[in-house]
């Protein structure tokens, strides 16, 4: 069974610097007494994962430093950014140190309290992608459509098509930053240097028969301050 993971963590994490200071990368920001990324390898290695690789940016020497080359049983592989490359860029790389046909990919600054385990075990040809969703009111990020086989008809990365301020009681399915994607998703394009994930996602969702999930599970994004502040009681109280 596939057992390897990429982790986007070279966030700058400006908009939480009022909070973590400049020397700390966004994935590192403290949740309690640990950083984030330590709440997901964690996660990782409960779950029987056996190799992460760490697409690392921004002050990437201190995730480097705290974590080494192994970490709870987990061998850790870095793929390093010489520059921004953004997180299409930095999965691109990344993919690079793959060695198994299917790949989970997390977000560096998301949890979703999902099974990734089991998520990634049903992962089926020929769908070259697929995403962990859940549904949220009123939200600050995109949207998705399915259809009736969970196949992707709709990816919309623009927040202002969900989110509607005047609206008490509008839902909509969103991207929680949970993937599930083959070794080769970018076979077949032309792709610069330094692009977006989701965009990619957004313009080839249809090529290469991008599937979604729905789940009812407990999602948080550190991204923003407000975010970042309600993670402290709720990942703490995780014991994680």
């Amino acid at each position: 069974m596939n057992s390897e993971v990429i982790i986007l963590a070279g966030g700058l994490g400006t908009r939480l610097r009022s909070h973590i200071g400049e020397a700390i990368p966004k994935p590192m920001a403290p949740i309690g007494d640990i950083p984030f990324l330590q709440i997901l390898l964690s996660k990782c290695a409960r779950e029987g994962f056996s190799r992460v690789i760490l697409s690392v940016g921004y002050r990437q020497e201190v995730i480097m430093r705290y974590f080494g080359e192994r970490f709870l049983g987990l061998r850790i592989c870095y793929a390093r950014e010489k520059s921004p490359l953004g997180t299409g860029g930095a999965l691109l790389q990344a993919l690079k140190f793959a060695q198994s046909p299917y790949v989970l990919l997390l977000n560096g600054d998301t949890f979703f309290e999902i099974d990734f385990r089991d998520f990634l075990a049903r992962h089926r040809a020929p769908s070259r992608l697929r995403l962990a969703l859940t549904l949220m009111q009123n939200t600050r990020y995109g949207s998705i459509e399915l259809d009736s086989e969970g196949f992707i008809t709709r990816f919309s990365t623009d927040s202002s098509a969900a989110f509607s301020p005047d609206s008490t009681s509008a839902h909509s399915l969103i991207n929680a930053g949970v993937y599930s994607l083959s070794r080769d998703i970018f076979e077949g394009f032309c792709l610069p240097k330094i692009f977006s994930f989701e965009d990619f996602i957004a313009q080839h969702y249809g090529e290469i028969l991008a599937s979604g999930e729905v789940y009812e599970a407990r999602f948080i994004d550190i991204g923003i301050p407000q975010d970042y502040l309600r993670a402290q009681s709720y990942l703490s109280g995780l014991g994680l």
